[in-house]
């Protein structure tokens, strides 16, 4: 499977929209890619919720970095679509994400799609990611995620180390 994923995301990250891009916007698009739903036949599929702070939890950033230098770079590319998801009243409770890439691959005619990934695969990839650096959390219900290896790494270059983890991880054979 780590073959898989290392394609999946090499591919990811080749594609146009994305290849040129700085880091914490390779890695946004990562994470968020990793966050997809898996197509199940709903309205819903392949998109991923999130919120600035939390997205800029996962990539080692403030929000306003995030709202600054993430997104509008993946936006102005054609990376990522966004829509502010409200609540009933019309309040605003998250940011519903599409990755372009992923959707195009989806769409394609392609017998080979590296980025099309089963809901088990992109449930590994999201595995992987958080160990390595997600934020960590403790939900009521259920028990806590630890925060990953570089969690507490924040701030400048911490989105490039983390970016550069996940593939040194996914390139390293099971050997080591």
């Amino acid at each position: 499977m780590r073959l898989r994923l290392l394609g999946a995301v090499q591919a990811l990250l080749a594609d146009p929209s994305i290849s040129g891009l700085k880091d914490a916007a390779k890695l946004g698009v990562l994470v968020l890619y990793a966050k997809s739903r898996a197509p199940e036949g709903r309205q819903d599929d392949l998109q991923s919720y999130i919120w600035g702070p939390e997205l800029g939890r996962w990539l080692g950033m403030k929000e306003s970095t995030v709202h600054h230098k993430v997104l509008p770079p993946l936006r102005g590319t054609d990376a990522l679509h966004t829509q502010v998801v409200t609540d009933h009243r019309g309040r605003p409770v998250g940011l519903g994400c599409l990755v372009m890439p992923l959707w195009r691959a989806h769409r394609s005619k392609e017998a080979r799609r590296p980025l099309v990934l089963s809901k088990v695969e992109l449930a590994t990839l999201l595995r992987l990611i958080e160990a390595l650096f997600g934020p960590g959390w403790s939900p009521e219900d259920k028990e806590p995620t630890p925060p990953g290896l570089l969690a507490g790494r924040t701030g400048k270059g911490a989105a490039t180390d983390r970016l550069g983890l996940l593939l040194m991880v996914l390139n390293t054979p099971a050997s080591g």
